[in-house]
């Protein structure tokens, strides 16, 4: 049996065209308010960004946390790798650790930076036999003869978290070498004082023990109100400028390195950044002196540096 459906007509066929158009919106995007896309309220925008801001308060000291962690490894790298070139060093000096000669005044020291000036030196072999009486009492050229050696490079002398050092110092220019680093904010570490009167400290040798401090981050010049190497322990004001003040890295005689959250770095009451016994610690307040004189079992960081960058 055939079925013939008649055809709808004009009436019909506009309904069902609406109908369509109405219920699935693939005509003409539809405009069933049940079926149309709803997009976010203001208030609903305002939420969204409180709770994004609250998620960037809870995470980024958690950051900075991490990176000031990973700077002090890096850090402690630096440290660890230049008691190592100085371990080398010594095993072709004698035990002795490069030095200068000892300053002209007895407790005092220079930074002697070599500022923009070359030697007519095309040698660093031939640079290193005039050390020692070109930058007499300077702590920083000792290290910078450990340069000239090949023992470390000058962008090992860079902590991350010295907030005033940020570039190494060049080596040489035109082929000329340099007899020193340029500049206060090229070095980011400090030395135990390292002569004894006229001559080397016997504390400055590379046959020392695990308990004796030879280098650390940048001593801190005690003002008094900036810093203050004599204030209580674990304080910030006591600290180097490095690591926000929260401490420092301290490198020992057999080059193993520890993260010291004060200055009594040597495992009993000596303070690396003052003079004398806990009670009569002298602090340096001075660029370039040390006050009175410290015994083998005093270990005292030179140089030291001011609140503004400065070391001289």
């Amino acid at each position: 049996m055939v079925y013939n459906q008649a055809a709808p007509n004009l009436v019909e066929r506009q309904r069902m065209k609406r109908d369509f158009c109405e219920g699935s919106g693939a005509a003409g995007g539809g405009t069933d308010p049940a079926r149309r896309i709803r997009g976010f309220t203001l208030i609903e925008l305002l939420v969204v960004v409180a709770i994004i801001a609250l998620l960037i308060s809870i995470l980024l000291p958690s950051l900075g946390q991490a990176k000031e962690i990973a700077n002090r490894v890096y850090c402690a790298a630096n440290l660890h790798g230049i008691g190592q070139s100085l371990m080398v060093s010594s095993s072709s000096l004698g035990d002795a650790f490069p030095a200068t000669n000892a300053p002209a005044i007895p407790n005092t020291y220079n930074c002697g930076f070599a500022g923009n000036v070359t030697t007519n030196i095309t040698s660093p072999d031939a640079l290193l036999g005039q050390m020692p009486a070109r930058r007499p009492g300077s702590p920083i050229a000792c290290m910078w003869m450990l340069t000239l050696q090949g023992g470390a490079p000058s962008k090992m002398y860079l902590c991350k978290s010295d907030p005033f050092a940020v570039s190494p110092a060049a080596l040489s220019y035109n082929g000329n070498y340099f007899d020193n680093v340029q500049d206060a904010y090229e070095f980011s570490y400090s030395i135990i004082y390292p002569w004894s009167g006229s001559g080397t400290s016997p504390n400055w040798r590379g046959h020392l023990n695990s308990g004796v401090p030879i280098m650390s981050d940048m001593a801190p010049l005690s003002d008094g109100s900036v810093k203050n190497t004599l204030a209580p322990r674990r304080s910030h004001q006591a600290n180097t400028f490095n690591h926000d003040g929260a401490g420092q890295n301290v490198a020992y005689g057999d080059t193993h390195v520890e993260f010291q959250f004060d200055a009594y770095a040597d495992g009993g009451n000596d303070n690396i950044f003052t003079v004398g016994p806990t009670n009569g610690q002298l602090p340096i307040s001075t660029l370039g002196q040390v006050p009175g004189s410290a015994s083998l079992t005093d270990y005292v960081m030179v140089p030291v540096r001011k609140y503004d960058g400065s070391m001289e």
